[in-house]
């Protein structure tokens, strides 16, 4: 008797600019969807060749995150974003102790000796699931989930702002009923002598519009 795998279907969300262009490193999050509560976990947030890395990490309230310095230089790591302002004075190697986020938002990570690098930690609600697209802009989901949030550095007023879709905005992003692929677009609004762009600039879609970076 031949047996049959049933297949469930998937849903994918790819993060495009208005060109098309697929955006890595956004994070889309469903909320309340978190599969469990479960003990706090403890992430890397590495330096390598002058560079945080990963350059975004996705993260839960409540982990905590160790700042190894691969590089034979050392750094400074700070961060003066309200979810979490801390320092890790110059060093090398590893630090003794790793650093908690107990609150949700987005820290911006810089070094106090290297001002070229910039660093992400996405922290995300406990009860929200939270997905980072891969190189091509893409999140796989189990389905159409009922609201989503996106956040991307480059598209953002303020380090914290998410861009908000209710179920019927994400169902007319579909672009393939075939392979329930969903693309939303972002806008990067239109900046005049290097000032922050209005937040009230709109995609051809007219979905929720990102403004302009606030680095630090």
């Amino acid at each position: 008797m031949q047996s049959h795998a049933s297949t469930t279907p998937k849903v994918i969300v790819q993060i495009v600019t208005p060109e098309g262009v697929p955006l890595s490193d956004a994070v889309v999050v469903v909320p309340g969807a978190a599969a469990s509560t479960g003990p706090a976990q403890t992430r890397v947030m590495d330096q390598i060749h002058r560079a945080f890395v990963p350059h975004v990490l996705t993260l839960s309230a409540g982990d905590l995150v160790t700042f190894p310095n691969s590089d034979n230089i050392r750094h400074h790591v700070y961060s003066f974003s309200e979810p979490k302002p801390f320092e890790i004075r110059l060093y090398a190697d590893t630090p003794k102790a790793p650093v908690e986020f107990p609150k949700a938002g987005v820290v911006v990570l810089g070094c106090n000796i290297h001002d070229d690098m910039l660093g992400y930690l996405f922290i995300a609600k406990s009860t929200d699931l939270a997905l980072q697209t891969d190189d091509e802009g893409q999140i796989e989901l189990p389905l159409i989930p009922t609201s989503l949030e996106v956040w991307h550095e480059h598209h953002s007023v303020s380090a914290s702002e998410l861009m908000v879709l209710t179920e019927s905005e994400i169902t007319a992003q579909i672009v393939s009923q075939t392979d329930q692929l969903v693309q939303i677009q972002v806008v990067m609004p239109l900046a005049v002598n290097n000032e922050p762009a209005s937040t009230s600039v709109q995609s051809n879609r007219n979905l929720p519009a990102f403004g302009n970076p606030m680095r630090r």
